[in-house]
């Protein structure tokens, strides 16, 4: 986590004394790859201790597919252009002793990595009995059959298709609904999700002419009501417009 939300980072591969001064006890950032390495081995190990499974009490625990999984997507994240020769943006990224902290030379075995990893996380988890989501929502469409398989496979507790989960029972007004849900007064708080803004730069702004959706180009009749609200008919919940694009 600290690695997708900082770039490079301090690895720490051995207990530090208390008494450890200079870079023994302040070392600098560790290129990027460098991370990726050290990361990719301590889930190895990890994998190799933890269960594939766990039971319904212990809900929510790392297990091996998990340790599997996530260092597919880091390998993943390592093999794309963000991080893979990316003289764009990272030709001037350096420490103060001036290392490069992203490897500028594109590497096209960091792919195979990648699909390796992704497909012995794959294989690890059909093994311990995960599998695609499939909504319990009847309906005769099949592409909303789809919409809802993908809608709720995020939101449905403990499905087939969650390979590590978070335990919070939600009791509580202040849970991760509540925190990922547009505004409303007294109800929901908006506090860990996308803005609309950001919605509509990605959906608009960002895209090339003819991958734009429809309702946020500007011409169209419905723009100015992107934000208005609309009930849902699987379940009648007011909804805004946009999120049915």
């Amino acid at each position: 986590m600290l690695l997708r939300e900082y770039g490079p980072v301090v690895t720490i591969p051995d207990a530090v004394n208390l008494d450890a001064t200079g870079s023994a006890y302040y070392p600098s950032r560790q290129p990027y790859d460098s991370c990726v390495r050290f990361i990719a081995n301590l889930m190895d190990k990890a994998a190799a201790m933890l269960p594939a499974t766990v039971s319904p009490t212990e809900l929510g625990r790392v297990t091996s597919v998990t340790c599997k999984a996530m260092k597919a997507r880091m390998l993943l994240y390592a093999a794309s252009p963000l991080f893979n020769g990316n003289t764009e943006f990272y030709s001037n990224f350096k420490n103060k002793d001036g290392k490069a902290l992203i490897n500028l030379t594109y590497d096209a075995n960091k792919w195979k990595q990648a699909a390796d990893a992704s497909l012995d996380a794959l294989n690890s988890a059909v093994a311990a009995g995960a599998k695609l989501y499939t909504s319990t929502i009847n309906t005769s469409d099949p592409f909303q059959a789809g919409v809802n398989n993908y809608r709720y496979t995020m939101v449905d507790p403990w499905n087939s298709e969650l390979l590590w989960g978070f335990t919070d029972p939600q009791t509580n007004s202040i849970d991760l609904f509540h925190l990922t849900t547009p505004r409303i007064q007294g109800k929901t708080y908006n506090g860990e999700c996308p803005t609309l803004s950001m919605v509509e730069i990605l959906l608009y702004q960002k895209r090339p002419a003819h991958r734009r959706r429809p309702l946020l180009r500007l011409h169209q009749p419905l723009y100015p009501q992107r934000h208005d609200h609309q009930a849902a008919p699987e379940q009648g919940t007011p909804i805004l417009r946009v999120h049915r694009l």
